[in-house]
């Protein structure tokens, strides 16, 4: 799925959360720098309490901050785009040569 431009609808960014919430299971890293980029989004848009007629929805945006900070521990070591602090390709070699 595609990244989210800044003009996107709250309905919009919400069908990005949901549509690219099995990042893990489908081991895709696209699918988790958009669920990431959603969930950032979301946030910002996010009001506590929404209400429609008589009911009253209060949304909890610690388990949206849960479900980001978890999509972003799975990304860093699967990234190899340059994204999440990370230059492409980098590689770190580990030698014990002038070890004593």
């Amino acid at each position: 799925m595609a990244l989210l431009d800044a003009d996107a609808t709250f309905e919009e960014i919400q069908a990005a959360v949901l549509g690219n919430a099995d990042y893990d299971v489908s081991n895709s890293t696209e699918k988790a720098r958009a669920f990431i980029q959603a969930c950032r989004m979301y946030l910002i848009l996010l009001t506590d309490e929404t209400e429609a007629g008589a009911n009253r929805v209060r949304e909890d945006p610690v388990k949206v901050r849960e479900m980001l900070t978890r999509a972003e521990v799975w990304l860093r070591p699967r990234d190899t785009s340059g994204g999440m602090g990370r230059t492409p390709g980098h590689v770190r070699r580990f030698d014990l040569r002038r070890f004593r």
